[in-house]
C-alpha cells in the first residue's frame, strides 16, 4: 500500500516550494482518526478541503488538521474502499466512546460522511479492514509535513532550563 502512495508523496514534497500556494485538483475530503479510549484524533484534509498556506498560518491552542495532496488522499481512500470500506462502513458520524468502540475512522468525501468502528465486537474481517485502513491513514499523516504555529504556554519552561525541568540539578 504505502509504495502506491510514497511515490505521490515525495511527488507533492517536491511540487511547491515553501510560499507556493498548491492549486487544488479534487473534491474536499477530510479522514479522521479517533482513540476513544484517551480523547487522542488525528485528521488529515486534502488540498481541496483546506488551503495549507492559510491553515497553518492560524496560531492555534494544538495542532490542527495535517493538509495532504489530493492525490494522495485519492490514493488513500482507494486503498480503503481496496481493503473493504464499503462493505462496513456505516453512514454517518462517528460515535462516541461506548462499550463496544474504542477507535473510530471517519471519511467526509463527496458531501458524504461515513466510518468505521473498532472494538469488541467487530467481527474479524472489519477488524482487518479498520486495521489497513489505518495503517495506511498513520504512515500518510507521519509522512505529511506539518508546519503549524502551536500557542503552548506549558511547553516553553524545558527550553529555559532543561534540568529545572527534569527535576536535575544546576
Amino acid at each position: 500500500m504505502i509504495f502506491r502512495i510514497l511515490p505521490l508523496l515525495l511527488f507533492s514534497a517536491c511540487a511547491a516550494t515553501s510560499g507556493e500556494s498548491v492549486s487544488a485538483t479534487g473534491s474536499p475530503a477530510r479522514v479522521t482518526f479517533a482513540e476513544l479510549r484517551n480523547g487522542v484524533t488525528m485528521t488529515l484534509v486534502n488540498e481541496s478541503h483546506s488551503d495549507p498556506l492559510s491553515l497553518y498560518s492560524e496560531v492555534r491552542d494544538r495542532p490542527g488538521p495535517k493538509v495532504t495532496s489530493d492525490e494522495v488522499m485519492e490514493a488513500m481512500l482507494d486503498h480503503f474502499h481496496d481493503q473493504g470500506w464499503g462493505r462496513f462502513a456505516a453512514s454517518g458520524a462517528a460515535v462516541a466512546i461506548t462499550p463496544e468502540t474504542y477507535q473510530s475512522l471517519e471519511v467526509e468525501s463527496d458531501g458524504r460522511r461515513t466510518h468505521l468502528l473498532n472494538g469488541p465486537r467487530a467481527t474479524p474481517d472489519a477488524r482487518a479492514t479498520f486495521r489497513s485502513c489505518l495503517i495506511a491513514f498513520l504512515q500518510v499523516q507521519e509522512l505529511t509535513q506539518q508546519n503549524q504555529a502551536v500557542s503552548n504556554s506549558r511547553g516553553t519552561g524545558i527550553f529555559r532550563d532543561p534540568k529545572a525541568e527534569l527535576g536535575g540539578s544546576r
